[in-house]
């Protein structure tokens, strides 16, 4: 092992210490702090092809009352009647379309399922894999690690930034979490442990930490809160 350590430069031993202080002092709170999401309500996301798609006048109604119907064949094949608000006809939202619909139980235990968005996931998938491809034609295996390092970013922000932050935790303790945790992450892990890498790792530290400082003076300044944020 001391011969191993002796035969790396300064800068990858440097850039390993930071690496693993990070994590053995990060990994831990964010076990600690990995919010638990209320139980669920009974509300579901069922995908479905769309039918006897028709519209009513959704020009001239609201957003909150339906203008159209459909039928909406499930994955299982069941065949469900689905309301059409004026987001679906905006979207447009037709014949032979797979979607996305809101399924909740109504007060007499019947479940109501309405349109909520265009199923994307095929078209998103087909994307990804071209992306994927063009990227490792062009520039090889750190552009694989660059895409890999941003999807696992999304997710953990999605998981534990959001999540944490929509169940009462405090956003500058979450945030400051996943900062660290994320761009130590991406920045290694694409790039190698290198001193160029750590010089980018501390600058970007430092530029995170500065508009953070920046953000919380100016809205305590402000006064800013809840009561300040508009629909």
């Amino acid at each position: 092992m001391k011969t191993l350590i002796s035969r790396l430069d300064h800068g990858t031993r440097l850039s390993t210490a930071v690496v693993v202080v990070i994590a053995v002092t990060l990994i831990p709170l964010v076990i600690a702090l990995w919010p638990h999401q209320p139980s669920t309500t009974g509300t579901t996301y069922p995908s479905a092809v769309l039918s006897d798609v028709s519209y009513t006048d959704c020009e001239n109604v609201t957003d909150e009352v339906p203008c159209g119907q459909a039928t909406g064949t499930l994955n299982t094949g069941h065949q469900v009647e689905v309301m059409l608000f004026r987001d679906a006809w905006l979207s447009h939202a037709s014949n032979d379309d797979r979607a996305i619909l809101y399924a909740s139980n109504s007060p007499d235990s019947d479940t109501v399922y309405t349109f909520h968005s265009h199923d994307r996931a095929i078209k998103l998938a087909i994307f990804t894999i071209i992306v994927i491809i063009v990227v490792l034609l062009v520039i090889g295996g750190k552009g694989i690690r660059a895409i890999a390092s941003l999807l696992a970013s999304a997710l953990f922000i999605w998981a534990f930034l959001i999540g944490g932050v929509s169940t009462g935790g405090s956003p500058l303790l979450y945030t400051t979490v996943s900062i660290v945790l994320v761009l130590t992450a991406v920045l290694f892990f694409t790039h190698g442990l290198s001193t160029k890498t750590l010089a980018a790792w501390a600058g970007t530290m430092c530029g995170a930490a500065t508009a953070m400082i920046a953000g919380s003076l100016l809205s305590s300044w402000l006064r800013l809160g809840p009561a300040d944020e508009w629909d």
